[in-house]
């Protein structure tokens, strides 16, 4: 082996690419024919170090192998100025159609990183709401006129009512539609202050045994 060969091992140190790549490279024509030594082992020259550099360089500006194979194989590196102009146009119009799709998607990201962040204090917001409705119920009271007839405890849509020691006390799920107060008999489910003494109302159109689901 002279001085100017290369085995397969030496050029990929002298390239940096492994033996998979190099082997590509010739099956694609992008290296030419090698010459071989007398034990059948492939031989490279500088020539073909060259051309691996050339490659590896131009890949990194986005070039793709057929495009370089294009340079490489119709003489364009010897003198062409015409097709390289065409080629490198090429590369240039597809680039800016890339970052074209690039800022759509990076706006359209910051969107919806907008919304999400939006949605998320909505609902952040709104269960802070929902839990404080919820908790409204520690503001319910019961008077001496309750007679424990358990009316209040059957008509609570959510379960939200349960009797201890003949008394109803709340469990803090309530949905604010006051129908325990509206409808208690003896009038003896108190909100605060603010429904002592005040009249009731009853939908006039439903039972209560609708409410409770007779």
């Amino acid at each position: 082996m002279k001085k100017d060969e290369y085995n397969i091992g030496k050029l990929v140190k002298e390239s940096n690419i492994n033996k998979e790549t190099i082997r590509y490279y010739e099956k694609i024509g992008l290296l030419s024919e090698t010459k071989r030594d007398k034990n059948g082992y492939r031989l490279y020259s500088e020539e073909d170090i060259e051309k691996i550099k050339f490659v590896l360089i131009i890949k990194k500006f986005g070039f793709s192998l057929r495009e370089i194979s294009t340079l490489m194989h119709n003489e364009v590196l010897c003198g062409d100025i015409t097709s390289i102009r065409k080629l490198v146009g090429n590369k240039i119009n597809e680039i800016n159609s890339k970052m074209n799709e690039l800022i759509e998607t990076k706006n359209l990201l910051e969107k919806v990183k907008k919304n999400i962040l939006a949605d998320r204090i909505f609902i952040k917001t709104t269960d802070k709401i929902v839990k404080n409705l919820h908790l409204r119920d520690k503001d319910f009271w019961v008077d001496d006129n309750c007679n424990g007839c358990r009316l209040c405890e059957k008509i609570c849509p959510v379960n939200n009512i349960q009797f201890n020691i003949n008394k109803p006390t709340w469990k803090h799920n309530c949905e604010q539609c006051s129908a325990c107060i509206q409808y208690c008999p003896n009038e003896a489910i108190q909100w605060r202050t603010k429904t002592k003494k005040r009249r009731r109302y009853r939908n006039p159109n439903i039972s209560i045994n609708e409410l409770i689901g007779y």
